[in-house]
């Protein structure tokens, strides 16, 4: 297995999802709460053996035969995120996260994808949330029945890679 060290190209451009859900007057509401941090760094771990790239698909819950359809070639499956690309879904790739660091904002929106509850109705369930999670963060959330459904990082913009080591430890040029 070989093991890169990921990180973004610009500050402030890591983003961390948490995802609440929760059932009121028979309605379901998901809220998320955006964090964006300073800085973050992952370990993105690249198969290189035939049983290393099984299991990685297995964890995927893909076959060969699927990315093969997809890819043309196992060189073209998708390892490492494109070092061009100005939107990496961390989920994406198998990653070990190593740190985020200095939050420097957060916001809270409500998921409508069907555009149904009203501008009042959104600002006050995103209010209640706030002042729960302002006093009891997490946990007053989930004591109040707001389940956290998902929670997920993005990094947006391009990223660097080095090797390194399993740990993160990233080899100078002379491979030390």
């Amino acid at each position: 297995m070989k093991h890169y060290l990921m990180e973004p190209k610009y500050k402030k451009s890591v983003a961390e999802y948490d995802v609440f859900q929760k059932e009121i007057d028979g309605v379901t509401y998901r809220v998320v709460k955006e964090e964006v941090y300073r800085w973050g760094s992952w370990i993105v771990n690249v198969p290189s053996t035939d049983e290393e790239i099984k299991e990685w698909l297995d964890n995927r819950g893909e076959t060969m035969e699927d990315m093969i359809d997809c890819y043309e070639s196992v060189d073209e499956f998708p390892f490492l995120p494109d070092l061009t690309d100005d939107f990496i879904e961390l989920e994406d790739y198998d990653t070990e996260f190593l740190e985020m660091w200095d939050g420097c904002s957060c916001d809270w929106y409500l998921q409508d994808p069907k555009g149904e509850i009203s501008e009042d109705k959104e600002e006050e369930i995103i209010d209640l949330v706030m002042d729960i999670f302002a006093e009891e963060y997490h946990e007053g959330l989930e004591e109040e029945g707001w389940e956290n459904v998902d929670c997920f990082q993005q990094i947006h913009c391009e990223v660097t890679l080095k090797e390194c080591d399993d740990s993160g430890y990233v080899f100078d040029e002379d491979g030390v």
